[in-house]
């Protein structure tokens, strides 16, 4: 799935067995969500769906990581398109190394602040 247009050819049972096995790699829903859209029938609709669900949970839980755990308060969802008004995907999925580096630095930050609140330490 590396290149543009790869799923074109795959019907919808086996892309319903990659979803599956594919839930929590969010570059490959973005790619089954891609690929879906061009799809006109009930079936592509109901898994598009589905797989817009995973996605959004999926993109969550990076941001909630990425924050040292906290929640947000904002109800995320995965835009189709980017806020510049051109075309593709408005997010930037996290590998598991990037999303490590940044927790490791909100880590980090954290420990940088003062937080006694210039009260010396008893």
């Amino acid at each position: 799935m590396s290149k543009e247009g790869s799923l074109q050819s795959v019907n919808i049972t086996r892309l319903r067995v990659i979803y599956r096995d594919s839930k929590s790699d969010a570059r490959i829903l973005l790619a089954l969500r891609d690929e879906l859209k061009k799809r006109r029938t009930k079936s592509a609709r109901e898994l598009l769906a589905t797989v817009q669900w995973q996605l959004d949970r999926v993109i969550a839980k990076q941001r909630d990581e990425m924050s040292g755990g906290k929640t947000t308060t904002d109800d995320t969802h995965v835009s189709d398109e980017a806020t510049d008004g051109t075309e593709g995907p408005a997010t930037h999925v996290l590998s598991s190394r990037e999303l490590a580096a940044q927790k490791r630095i909100a880590d980090l930050r954290m420990r940088l602040l003062d937080l006694s609140n210039g009260q010396p330490a008893s």
